[in-house]
């Protein structure tokens, strides 16, 4: 494998430019009627941007929100018209340029236009797999993280595996550009090139992102976001559990992936049947994952994620940027159901949400208060992608190829349209910390086999009872609820309980330790007793919501005590992580009182003796009610000091 130096033909100049205002930007126009639009001034995000923004803030250095795409083409390629191309359409494209900076009220965004950035190009005609190699260099690249700050957010390389065979890579990161985007720049780009070679003027550029910026922020401050927010509230009130196809676990940072194609016949095959059933062939593969669900877990209530595009009608059907949507699509499994039945009750569901979709999942998470840990608002994610990634490069053929679509929490099961009507690509992307390749493997055929099951035989059941179902129980199978771990092995008792009993027993024991700081459990009582009677005096009742923002120590352990000693509830917060995360839970949860250390902490800094806490009022909580000074809680009990010997 070669790496050559960046394509060295330009990029046309512009030939004149002549500045214009144009509502909230600055529009740069050039002599070939072409408009680029830059805006320097702060952005505010859009809703579907501030979602990865604030995943990102997890770990600035993960590259998890990475996706890339690659065009195989095939034929003469003319590799500077091909980069003259690229560039000008990555000029065009506004969100590719936006860096995240901290702004008074929240991140914003600066978005300015850049050059310096290269075209690379990697010679892989030698190696015995050209495709191999080109796609172990694209993992690699996926695994680098990206600076939001700086930027950029994206990566441009042109593969030669042969002298009529090229791959061209994108690499963006999702804040910036989601899968309908990416076709986008896909098709402007063959365009250009197709048009230059024609001798045909091409059509218009992208449009700006701030009419799709105050879009969305008109959205959410309009009546319709409160009615859409109703009808996800009202539809998801129970809290439903999803079903899984295994226990959940932390994101990973990458994932597993099993590929299938349907040729051309299996995909007409399917395609006819939607068309005689009055469905898209979507709803059936859609059903078809619904009824593997169940036939796997026994689940009857169904709940699956469903990305949709969200564009519809909006300015940002023509902007390549990120505004792609997730919503719940539940679904209720009757034993005896065939794809047909199963795929109109699909239909139906669909024909429902589709005027509530613009409400994000992100927020629809917060309402239903399953903000962290590994609590789920869907199971499986259906990723339909029914448009035709490739497009014609003047004649040359192309072959899409996806290479990451980004984070995978569970399980997706991606359906993409291959170019030149080549038929399907079902991809299976799973978490490795819960699914091996073994076993993913063994789920896409599952999934295969009842697929092809029901279009056999589209009206008989294709949902029988499932291999789990004569050993469940009947209140598990109304739930669906495979992620509940079950009835406990001993009566239920409260922890204070537990606690006290314990101290009694053994009160000199040790409870908590910390290096070299411990409290037995007499101490650890006393301390959280104090506390407790602290926040009682300050107004702290039954009920009342108390944040607590320590880092992991003596003290943080103290603090949960003694918010429970206090009869309150406690709402943990991350005293590392983003702000922007913190001042929303603390605007969403409105706890009266905030639990910290005296003394601001520091990352990855030693164990602090205990002792340290005060107990703050929230000042983001409108309230009447008297505001009493800052003072560190009762002292804890000396610690009890680690051995020295």
């Amino acid at each position: 494998m070669t790496l050559l130096s960046p394509l060295s033909a330009p990029p046309a100049p512009l030939a004149a430019i002549a500045l214009a205002r144009i509502d909230q930007g600055v529009c740069l126009h050039e002599a070939d009627g072409r408009l680029i639009y830059a805006n320097p001034a702060a952005e505010a995000l859009s809703a579907a941007q501030h979602g990865i923004w604030s995943g990102q803030q997890f770990d600035p250095r993960s590259a998890l929100y990475n996706t890339g795409e690659c065009l195989e083409l095939l034929g003469a390629l003319d590799a500077a018209l091909f980069e003259s191309c690229v560039r000008r359409t990555v000029r065009e494209a506004e969100a590719l340029h936006a860096r995240f900076l901290p702004g008074a009220d929240g991140p914003v965004q600066h978005l300015e236009p850049r050059e310096d950035w290269e075209l690379v190009r990697v010679d892989v005609r030698e190696a015995a797999d050209p495709w191999a190699a080109a796609r172990d260099w694209m993992r690699e690249d996926l695994a680098r993280p990206v600076d939001l700050t700086q930027g950029p957010l994206f990566a441009q390389v042109l593969f030669q595996a042969g002298p009529e065979r090229f791959f061209w890579y994108q690499r963006i990161h999702h804040v910036a550009m989601d899968g309908y985007g990416f076709s986008l720049l896909t098709r402007r780009v063959a365009e250009l090139y197709t048009a230059h070679g024609s001798g045909r003027a091409p059509g218009m550029g992208f449009g700006p992102l701030w009419p799709v910026l105050r879009e969305d922020a008109a959205y959410r401050a309009s009546a319709q976001w409160e009615l859409d927010r109703a009808f996800w509230l009202q539809r998801l009130a129970d809290r439903p559990t999803p079903a899984s196809l295994a226990p959940s676990a932390p994101l990973s940072s990458g994932f597993v992936r099993q590929t299938h194609l349907l040729d051309k016949a299996a995909t007409e095959r399917l395609q006819d049947a939607g068309r005689r059933a009055g469905l898209n062939w979507t709803d059936l593969v859609i059903a078809t994952t619904a009824a593997f669900l169940h036939q796997e877990t026994g689940a009857r209530d169904i709940v699956l994620g469903l990305p949709v595009m969200s564009r519809l009608g909006s300015a940002a059907l023509r902007v390549p940027c990120m505004a792609m949507n997730i919503v719940p699509l539940r679904l209720a499994i009757r034993p005896g159901q065939g794809l047909f039945e199963l795929g109109r009750e699909v239909a139906a569901e669909l024909k429902r949400l589709r005027p509530h979709q613009r409400y994000r999942y992100e927020q629809l998470r917060r309402d239903l208060k399953i903000v962290g840990g590994e609590r789920r608002l869907f199971g499986p994610v259906v990723n339909l992608m029914p448009f035709d990634q490739g497009a014609r490069f003047a004649g040359l053929r192309s072959l899409s190829h996806n290479i990451s679509a980004g984070p995978v929490e569970d399980l997706s099961v991606g359906v993409r349209v291959l170019a030149e009507g080549q038929g399907l690509s079902v991809d299976f992307d799973a978490n490795p910390a819960c699914y091996g390749a073994d076993v993913l493997a063994a789920h896409q055929r599952g999934f295969l086999e009842l697929l092809e099951r029901g279009l056999t035989a589209p009206e008989a059941p294709l949902v029988s009872p499932s291999r789990r179902e004569a050993t469940a129980h009947p209140d598990a199978l109304s739930s669906g609820a495979l992620l509940d771990g079950g009835p406990l092995p001993v009566p239920a008792h409260p922890v204070l309980s537990l606690l006290s009993e314990r101290t009694r027993e053994r009160p000199d024991a040790v409870a908590v330790e910390h290096g070299p700081f411990r409290l037995s459990y007499a101490e650890l009582m006393r301390a959280a007793g104090a506390l407790a009677q602290e926040l009682r005096e300050r107004g702290v009742r039954p009920d009342t919501l108390v944040a607590v923002q320590v880092p992991r120590s003596v003290d943080a352990v103290v603090a949960h005590l003694g918010v429970l000693l206090a009869g309150a509830g406690y709402l943990p917060l991350d005293p590392f992580g983003p702000e922007a995360r913190t001042a929303t839970l603390l605007e969403d949860a409105t706890p009266g009182w905030l639990i910290a250390p005296a003394t601001p902490p520091e990352p990855k800094a030693a164990p602090v003796a205990p002792g340290g806490l005060a107990v703050r009022r929230n000042e983001r909580l409108v309230s009447t009610a008297a505001s009493a000074p800052d003072t560190p809680n009762a002292p804890a009990a000396p610690p009890i000091m680690a051995d020295s010997t």
